[in-house]
């Protein structure tokens, strides 16, 4: 029988994991002024993962751009 071992991962790390891959599959180049595509990354997860807009993902995050 083999030993159990429990692995912990927490949503940061799934959240840059998931980040990390969608950049990769994405091959986003953006760079804008006021939006990067690491940015856009994240609010396209939150939007996701809230199961909202993007324009309410956006409205909901203190230092996110517009909804626009």
């Amino acid at each position: 029988m083999r030993p159990q071992t429990e692995y912990i991962i927490t949503k940061s790390e799934v959240h840059a994991y998931a980040e990390d891959w969608l950049g990769t599959a994405l091959r986003l180049e953006y760079q804008g002024y006021k939006c990067s595509s690491s940015t856009l990354l994240q609010i396209l997860l939150i939007a996701a993962a809230r199961v909202v807009s993007v324009f309410a993902a956006c409205r909901s995050l203190a230092d996110a751009p517009t909804g626009q």
